[in-house]
């Protein structure tokens, strides 16, 4: 009984200091929104602001929610870090563009740049669900799947 509440324990503190963390990720994706904005419409302007917070949330992740500083395995997690980064980069585009169109349809009198905001936040929360269970169980996880590929590589050559 004891193992089992120290594991979820450990998830709560994981999932609470991941969420801080991509506040802080969220926080450059949001606001660099408003630079990129200058320069593309809204359903090219999330993408490079979601690119922008990535950065931040990479260094802020493997350093501190998912006690990976020194795991000596950074570029394997970049590697993965940007594969579930992009699924979520879909998830949350996904979304955002949806939730405009809606927004759009059913406030035609809000301004724009509210619903373009609200849009923006409801997709960067659903890709922070995706981004915490892909880091959580692949990306700060040794799961062997390197190795193994890596082998076969070296195998082949």
């Amino acid at each position: 009984m004891k193992v089992k509440s120290l594991a979820n324990k450990a998830n709560v503190r994981d999932f609470a200091t991941f969420l801080l963390i991509a506040s802080a990720g969220f926080l450059v994706n949001f606001t660099s929104r408003f630079y990129y904005a200058k320069f593309l419409p809204f359903n090219y302007n999330i993408i490079p602001s979601y690119l922008s917070g990535m950065v931040v949330g990479f260094v802020l992740s493997k350093r501190y929610a998912f006690n990976a500083k020194g795991s000596g395995n950074t570029r394997r997690e970049i590697v993965k870090f940007v594969i579930i980064s992009l699924i979520a980069l879909g998830v949350m585009y996904v979304v955002a563009v949806a939730m405009l169109h809606v927004l759009t349809f059913n406030f035609p009198d809000l301004p724009k740049e509210v619903r373009e905001s609200l849009a923006h936040v409801s997709g960067t929360g659903f890709s922070f669900i995706t981004n915490f269970i892909g880091h959580k169980l692949f990306t700060f996880k040794s799961t062997g799947v390197y190795n193994r590929f890596s082998i076969r590589i070296k195998q082949r050559t």
